[in-house]
């Protein structure tokens, strides 16, 4: 009996397996992010990160992804994590969040198993950009500004662990914080975690309608591009804020060139 091949994802904008070994690759957090969650409850055998994915895009929301799943207590099963990226800084800071929580890493910097192939590579997981249809949707609720997402939500996280990362402890504080007095930092970084989402999307919305290009800590239009990767399923649950954020996008006279890579795996069905 011939034994199954292994389940391998590769992310890095660039690279390939130079041996031409059978993987799933990713050239974005995007899509890096729609592929991991095809392995939620499945074995994934290797997964390949590099840091830097091109202009302003790094691999960090796909190791939040990770950091979130094994906090929640059902972390992914992934026989080994390869950190094969060139950047030492982002390389270790990746290495000591993803073992926290558990995971076998190994870095791997200047790894002879990937390589730079050519322009061909560089179409793999990243589909020509296209519009999906304008959907009609109701009005949007208001919610009471002075209400905290737990009060909300009727559902209570408490404090953080002992030894939570940053982003773990920060979630929970938030989740206590009026929903009114979020700034647009606090809706990036609860926005990127799937948190309260059906709550803070109509306020970072509002907030985006005003200044398509409103920055928190990372940079400009980190606000749009977190709400850009929620996701299909939100949006289709959700047809009233999709229109919404169609309005948003159609306004920006001078959209940057992430825009039109997040847009498609982000708010088409799939």
């Amino acid at each position: 009996m011939t034994a199954a091949s292994p389940r391998i994802i590769l992310i890095d904008d660039l690279r390939s397996f130079v041996d031409g070994r059978r993987a799933e690759v990713a050239r974005t957090s995007a899509a890096g992010a729609a592929l991991l969650g095809r392995y939620r409850d499945q074995r994934l055998d290797e997964l390949w990160l590099d840091h830097d994915l091109g202009e302003d895009d790094t691999i960090w929301p796909v190791v939040e992804i990770l950091e979130r799943a094994a906090f929640e207590g059902h972390r992914y099963d992934i026989g080994v994590i390869n950190i094969h990226s060139a950047n030492p800084a982002g390389s270790a800071k990746m290495a000591q969040a993803l073992r926290h929580w558990g995971y076998h890493v190994r870095v791997v910097p200047g790894s002879a198993d990937v390589g730079y192939l050519g322009e061909s590579a560089l179409n793999e997981s990243r589909p020509a950009p296209r519009r999906p249809g304008r959907p009609q949707g109701g009005p949007v609720a208001t919610v009471d500004p002075t209400r905290s997402l737990e009060d909300l939500e009727g559902h209570h996280w408490g404090e953080a662990p002992d030894g939570a990362t940053r982003l773990v402890a920060t979630a929970h504080e938030l989740r206590r914080k009026p929903i009114g007095e979020l700034t647009v930092e606090d809706l990036r970084l609860l926005i990127s975690q799937r948190v309260g989402l059906s709550h803070l999307v109509p306020i970072a919305l509002d907030l985006l309608q005003n200044d398509p290009m409103a920055e928190g800590d990372m940079y400009e239009g980190d606000l749009l591009r977190a709400v850009l990767r929620i996701g299909p399923d939100f949006w289709a649950a959700h047809t009233d804020l999709l229109q919404r954020l169609h309005a948003v996008i159609d306004a920006i006279a001078d959209p940057p060139k992430w825009l039109t890579t997040d847009l498609l795996p982000a708010l088409e069905s799939p």
